[in-house]
């Protein structure tokens, strides 16, 4: 039995070595990117804080400007002088309940 001139043998230990190497460069490659991935879940976790601390924030606001709105009135203004600095109009009687 001779061998064919023209065809390519490979050892079994060079066949080793190229699973070694391909095993390396993706273990390497796990390595380098695991610190991008942990960045990434931060950004997108401190995105969804920062989306649910904007939507809070409109809420208020959205409080705030129907709060002013009911103020800017006859009414409004009449009401927060009677609840907050105990007013009343000339002739009304005041009663007081002690608790």
């Amino acid at each position: 039995m001779f061998r064919d001139p023209h065809k390519k043998t490979t050892s079994p230990i060079s066949t080793y070595l190229w699973y070694l190497l391909i095993a390396a460069l993706l273990g390497g490659s796990a390595v380098l990117l695991l610190p991008v991935y942990r960045d990434l879940l931060k950004q997108r976790n401190v995105e969804q804080e920062t989306a649910e601390t904007l939507r809070r924030n409109k809420e208020e606001l959205a409080e705030i400007k129907n709060e002013n709105q009911k103020l800017t009135t006859p009414a409004g203004v009449e009401k927060v002088a009677r609840e907050r600095f105990r007013m009343v109009k000339k002739g009304e009687t005041v009663l007081v309940y002690e608790k």
